[in-house]
């Protein structure tokens, strides 16, 4: 019986290196701002994000062991390959042991990476972010053999939970405020239809998902529709017909009295179907 090696082939290499995520504005920026900057560095991160939630990198993860106990059973004494077996599993088994070297080294390098962009993301404008980070995501602390090394999933984490802290009253103000300002400031006669839908469409993303109590079906359109020129006035009551009509199927006005957002996730509100692109 003759055994048939085959090596495992190259080793892959790293995924596509990232060269910098989106910087934080400031130590805690907006709600909007931070929903707009955790959804750039995503896809900025790209493959990189997976490391950022703790799993492998995918150069770790296309290194594959052998299974040198169900593959290659040892032989028995009396079998004439028996040291040949032998042979061929204990350079099968240090072959693994290095494979874990490898992807262990591959693991650490993708975390320091992570690490890297992540506060070089805050160390110009959220100075004390970034230092809280130096100081508690060094490897180092597990021990001597990881110096150098840093723990990118925990600033990543770190800095997720900054953009998603608790809004101050006079940050719930603020978008108060820019409701207010969005309904005072009215559209000039004669303007272009962009203009309209960047201010409707401004106030969907930016404002309208951060209020105490966000807008919804029926009064989420009825408010854009009332961003008009006054030139129109004389449709809107048309339009908002049509559209309560194709919102809620003339059921009736759409129940808005738990309405509610999540900081950590994007806006959950939309605009209405007929602002947005491809109606």
């Amino acid at each position: 019986m003759s055994d048939v090696f085959k090596t495992s082939g190259s080793k892959a290499s790293l995924e596509s290196e990232v060269k910098q995520i989106a910087e934080l504005p400031c130590e805690y920026p907006l709600q909007h701002v931070s929903v707009k900057l955790v959804q750039d560095q995503e896809a900025s991160l790209g493959a990189m994000l997976a490391v950022a939630h703790g799993e492998w990198p995918a150069a770790a993860r296309m290194i594959v062991d052998y299974d040198v106990d169900h593959d290659y059973p040892m032989l028995p004494i009396g079998d004439r390959d028996h040291h040949r077996r032998h042979e061929l599993r204990l350079r099968l088994q240090r072959e693994n042991a290095q494979n874990a070297a490898l992807r262990l080294e591959l693991l650490l390098k993708a975390r320091t990476k992570l690490y890297q962009l992540v506060y070089a993301a805050c160390k110009n404008n959220a100075p004390v972010l970034a230092k809280e980070m130096h100081d508690k995501c060094p490897l180092s602390a597990i021990g001597l053999v990881y110096v150098g090394h840093w723990d990118g999933p925990k600033a990543f984490g770190m800095m997720l939970d900054r953009l998603n802290y608790k809004p101050t009253k006079m940050e719930k103000d603020f978008y108060y405020d820019a409701e207010r300002v969005t309904r005072e400031s009215k559209l000039n006669d004669g303007v272009l239809a962009d203009a309209f839908e960047h201010k409707a469409l401004t106030y969907c993303d930016n404002t309208n998902p951060f209020l105490r109590e966000p807008r919804e079906g029926d009064e989420l359109g009825e408010f854009i529709i009332d961003m008009m020129p006054p030139s129109l006035n004389a449709h809107k009551l048309i339009v908002k017909s049509a559209v309560s009509r194709a919102t809620d199927g003339g059921n009736g006005p759409s129940e808005s009295g738990s309405r509610k957002h999540s900081r950590a996730s994007p806006p959950k509100t939309c605009p209405p179907s007929f602002l947005q692109k491809g109606h």
